[in-house]
């Protein structure tokens, strides 16, 4: 087996919008905590089959992008656009690639719009880059194991009380004679960083981390829709990613299962889904929405007022607006499957719950794959994948948004496609 590794710098300049927290009010960064990175991985089996790897340091990528990035990867490294994953870290501390949120609310000016396309243009560079590098430096695999372990005091169930983790630490190690690689999957969201700073939040942590042991580190972002770190802030963030870098370092030495990835088997299936609409039309929601902003003046907000329960529902008004002025009946979308010997890793495009991700885990396992990675966020999104519980309890990842758009019949379908096509390639 053989392989390539390259990382490039994509952080963007401050002053530009970060996404995925409402209490930021859509202000611009003002600094930078940590850089943002991509990073490319080449796995290329003796049969000359080939498995590529694009993790980013971003919020998320929408199917669009996710296309072009592919053929542009495909062209450069002569490799089919399927056997391509492209995944992101999900950090709420990089620029909205996905759900810019409250367009009427907080529409971009011009300038920022400009801002964000003159950076957005520099990642499809350094993508580009990636691949050239990638093309020149290719190494024989010396080493190739897996670990796994578990590490559940830092998370929790935010949507029930008597909700469950995963807090499986599930590691690919791949070596060759110059560099060690992990790809490190955890389930967590990487909201640790609440402020105005640019931030590759705990998984960027855990990278520097084991950097100082001499490992290059791919964070892969497992089903974490409903589950948060038990705190926040900078300090939490950095023991985050110190206490995976330790329990990495300690599995990896103690615990790991050389395996062969003799042979490298890929699935990618386009699907299309139904989508929730508001309940009322435009016209009526615009009567309330405008009636409802006239209550506030949106240059002189405060954090506070994002406890307020009208603004909330003015805002939530705003997505209702643009969900009905610009979505369909249907969303399409793709799920991936990547098979690499005896370990195998799901790519859901969107924010599967834990519950859902334990269930393909343990139909995985009884399929006999020794490891199974769940790496959300990835090749597209289309937002929450809610449990039918989430609906009944009127949970936050079932309240329609651009984040949910989804209905109860999601669940189901995403895990029959993936148990299908796990079952297709343990079997054939």
């Amino acid at each position: 087996m053989e392989i390539s590794y390259v990382i490039r710098d994509i952080t963007p300049p401050v002053g530009i919008r970060l996404g995925g927290y409402g209490h930021r009010f859509n202000k611009r960064s003002t600094h930078i905590v940590s850089p943002l990175y991509l990073r490319l991985l080449e796995l290329i089996d003796p049969y000359g089959e080939s498995f590529v790897l694009l993790q980013m340091d971003l919020l998320g990528i929408y199917l669009e992008d996710s296309q072009k990035i592919k053929k542009i990867l495909s062209s450069k490294l002569s490799v089919k656009e399927d056997n391509i994953m492209i995944t992101t870290t999900h950090t709420h501390s990089s620029p909205e690639t996905i759900i810019p949120m409250w367009r009427k609310t907080f529409p971009y000016t011009d300038e920022e719009k400009d801002f964000f396309n003159r950076w957005w243009r520099r990642v499809y560079i350094e993508i580009e880059n990636a691949a050239e590098k990638i093309n020149i430096y290719r190494e024989r695999i010396r080493r190739t194991f897996v670990a796994r372990g578990s590490l559940d005091q830092l998370c929790y169930n935010r949507a029930f009380i008597d909700g469950k983790i995963d807090p499986d630490l599930t590691i690919l190690g791949v070596e060759n004679e110059k560099d060690k690689i992990l790809i490190v999957n955890y389930t967590c969201h990487p909201v640790t960083n609440t402020g105005l700073g640019i931030s590759s939040d705990y998984p960027g942590e855990l990278y520097y981390y084991m950097r100082r042991y001499g490992y290059e580190t791919i964070f892969l972002t497992g089903a974490t829709g409903d589950i948060d770190p038990l705190s926040k802030g900078l300090r939490y963030m950095r023991y985050m990613g110190e206490m995976l870098g330790q329990k990495t370092l300690s599995i990896s030495s103690a615990h790991a299962k050389d395996i062969k990835i003799d042979e490298i088997k890929i699935r990618t299936y386009s699907m299309e889904l139904s989508i929730r609409k508001p309940e009322k039309d435009v016209k009526e929601l615009l009567k309330y929405y405008y009636t409802m902003l006239s209550n506030y003046d949106t240059k002189t907000l405060t954090e506070d007022l994002y406890y307020d329960p009208t603004w909330i529902d003015l805002l939530y008004i705003d997505e209702e607006i643009d969900i009905a002025e610009r979505f369909g009946d249907k969303i399409k979308t793709i799920i991936q499957v990547a098979s690499l010997g005896d370990m195998i890793i799901l790519a859901v495009p969107g924010e599967m719950l834990v519950e859902t991700g334990l269930v393909l885990k343990r139909y995985s396992e009884n399929n006999n794959y020794v490891t199974t990675m769940i790496s959300a966020y990835t090749n597209d999104y289309v937002g929450y994948i809610p449990i039918e519980r989430s609906f009944r309890e009127n949970k936050y990842e079932a309240r329609l948004a651009k984040w949910s758009i989804l209905g109860p019949d999601a669940e189901k379908i995403f895990l029959e496609k993936y148990m299908n096509i796990i079952k297709e390639l343990r079997h054939e």
